[in-house]
């Protein structure tokens, strides 16, 4: 069994709520420098017709970015479509001179204004609800509970949790 460290964690009140002061004040800060950047790849591609930098931002967006909120802002207001051929997860985007960009409308709608992210009790996630049943099925056995189709179950949960580990390991070469 592999042990994970855990890192020094923030103690009280005080410290977290200032943790999280910070994480406001640098999020504002990174979604303001990210509109900058995007609204300059807009008009450099509008003049040069080269998409080059704005796969680049798109690349380097950080992972708990909101990619799905820059991509509609990006084909809203610029001269780009999705790839969908072979290359597109190192080339997401494509010239597409069809378009029109539309600084005026991207400044007015910034790219953190797309597609909102659900509120949390909107959001459901098949994975933790079947491993929560499962739990209870075997917290009922542990205690004596005749419960009808455990070992079917035991091996659902270890197909779920086999399948969740190459997803996460996918996750994790693909990042």
């Amino acid at each position: 069994m592999t042990t994970i460290k855990v890192p020094a964690l923030l103690v009280g009140t005080a410290a977290i709520g200032k943790a999280i002061t910070s994480i406001t004040k640098r999020g504002a800060k990174l979604d303001a420098d990210i509109q900058h950047c995007a609204l300059s790849i807009l008009a450099h591609v509008d003049e040069h017709r080269n998409i080059t930098l704005v796969n680049q931002l798109y690349l380097g967006m950080p992972k708990g970015s909101r990619k799905a909120a820059l991509t509609e802002w990006l084909l809203a207001f610029g001269k780009c479509k999705a790839n969908v051929g072979d290359d597109k997860k190192t080339v997401p985007f494509l010239l597409d001179d069809t378009r029109k960009t539309n600084l005026e409308g991207a400044v007015e709608r910034p790219w953190f204004d797309f597609k909102p992210d659900p509120a949390p009790d909107l959001s459901f996630d098949y994975y933790a609800m079947l491993m929560a049943v499962m739990a209870k099925g075997e917290k009922a056995a542990s205690k004596g509970v005749e419960v009808k189709g455990l070992e079917f179950a035991q091996r659902i949960k270890a197909q779920l949790e086999e399948e969740l580990a190459a997803v996460e390991q996918a996750e994790k070469a693909g990042a």
